[in-house]
């Protein structure tokens, strides 16, 4: 057997039995999956590692990036080009068998990718054989009930059955699953048969947020501005940065001004659906979407990035941290925030809880 088949069912054997993955503070990761995609990444590799050590890590190291280390980490190497976003393609299970948390994705390729070829630890309990590696350009989706995915395998051409985890779709960017609700974009929520599917598969009380129109999102991934804390979410706030910072020349105000409207919407989907927010200020710059929304928890903690940044937007950041700890006392930050806006994601995006032990 090699090394991915033995890592899928190792991830598989181990992950199978589990309750949903949280996102939320309370759940203690035990096992995370990252994809040492580029070079930029890999500082927040060893960083994470460190502040986790009692956390089991799988590092899937495509050619040429450094191999990953540490007594808590697993190194597996691969032959082709791999995403830094773990979040958006691996698989997660449920406690009822081969049914996944927050992660599932509709991508089939990525830049300078292609295929995008990937091991994916999938419970495909209705099969004899688990494949050593999914081709995501081979999915097929003729009806939510009649999903199927194909090895890469030369020598297997006929497609396998899915099972009921391939009913769900969309990248785990797009959703956040916390202990009463599942917060999906909707834009995402439309590749579902409907939304009482998603809460039937999820169990838990849907929340559709932004358009529903990816052309007119607010951001492209609720994760991005959205935190799930003890007894209420924090969003990530355009209008706030403008508030603040209304004649900035660090920041994007054009951008940000057109943002408005759609933001408004999203807290109006909040209330609707009776969730409490409160705001903290995120902003454009010339890196990127500057926000600390986008991490994960273990236990109280939350794990987000830090950015280098200069003059005034720096002491706008400082200012933004400031804000985040009133809410959420325990905080620890990551260099690099800036390297990974100029890939698309930050820290959840590159991180897949995939076990985690939960407080009640």
């Amino acid at each position: 057997m090699n090394k991915l088949a033995a890592l899928i069912l190792a991830l598989a054997t181990s992950a199978s039995g589990q309750t949903p993955i949280i996102d939320g503070p309370g759940q203690i990761p035990k096992h995370i999956v990252l994809f040492r995609g580029s070079a930029e990444i890999q500082q927040l590799h060893q960083d994470l590692v460190k502040l986790l050590p009692t956390t089991k890590f799988t590092v899937v190291v495509p050619p040429g990036m450094v191999p990953a280390s540490g007594t808590n980490v697993t190194s597996v190497d691969v032959q082709y080009p791999v995403t830094n976003w773990a979040q958006d393609r691996l698989v997660r299970f449920y406690k009822n068998g081969p049914v996944i948390s927050a992660a599932w994705s509709d991508h089939l390729v990525d830049s300078n990718v292609s295929p995008y070829e990937l091991a994916v630890p999938l419970a495909l309990s209705s099969i004899s054989t688990v494949p050593p590696t999914v081709n995501f350009r081979a999915i097929s989706r003729p009806g939510p009930r009649e999903t199927h995915v194909r090895p890469v395998s030369a020598s297997t051409q006929s497609w396998i059955p899915g099972v009921q985890s391939t009913e769900v779709f969309g990248d785990g960017g797009d959703r956040i699953v916390t202990k009463q609700h599942i917060f999906i974009g909707a834009s995402t929520a439309n590749l579902f048969e409907s939304v009482s599917k998603i809460e039937q598969v999820f169990g838990k009380k849907a929340v559709l947020l932004d358009s529903q129109h990816s052309y007119s999102r607010y951001v492209f991934h609720i994760d991005m501005f959205l935190t799930q804390a003890k007894d209420f979410v924090i969003l990530g706030s355009i209008t706030e940065a403008l508030r603040r910072w209304p004649d900035a020349k660090w920041m994007d105000v054009q951008r940000m001004k057109r943002l408005v409207e759609r933001e408004q919407l999203v807290k109006a989907q909040l209330k609707a659906a009776n969730v409490e927010f409160k705001v903290i200020p995120m902003f454009y710059a010339d890196a990127g979407l500057v926000t600390l929304n986008n991490g994960i928890w273990s236990d109280d903690t939350f794990i987000t990035a830090d950015f280098d940044l200069d003059g005034d937007a720096a002491e706008a950041l400082t200012q933004m941290k400031a804000e985040l700890q009133k809410l959420i006392p325990k905080v620890s930050y990551l260099a690099g925030g800036e390297k990974l806006l100029k890939l698309g994601g930050l820290v959840r995006c590159s991180t897949a809880v995939i076990e985690q032990n939960i407080k009640e």
